[in-house]
């Protein structure tokens, strides 16, 4: 629950979660555009039960970015995320890129 105003932006309320070697034991990543800067929405992620101020945001680019999926490699600490995003002029792509939480 949340005490946002009516017109606030909200979250996605699907969200991705991956286990992670952090005490918390998982990564959770979501869309977001309460973020002024989000514009029309960036992918951030955290620990699960983590301080609010270990928020990260992931991507940055114009437009939409939504849909994230996350998956270790074989790196220990390191994850793969791919995610959809329309920051190449409103056609929609699959983009990827490393994470380490």
């Amino acid at each position: 629950m949340t005490n946002d105003p009516a017109n606030a932006r909200v979250p996605d309320i699907i969200a991705a979660l991956v286990p992670i070697s952090e005490p918390s034991g998982f990564l959770v990543a979501w869309t977001s555009t309460r973020a002024a800067e989000a514009g029309a929405g960036d992918i951030f992620a955290m620990p699960l039960g983590a301080p609010i101020a270990d928020v990260r945001r992931l991507t940055t680019a114009q437009g939409r970015d939504y849909s994230a999926r996350l998956a270790p490699t074989e790196t220990p600490g390191r994850y793969i995320m791919v995610w959809v995003s329309d920051a190449n002029g409103g056609n929609l792509d699959i983009w990827s890129r490393f994470v380490v939480p």
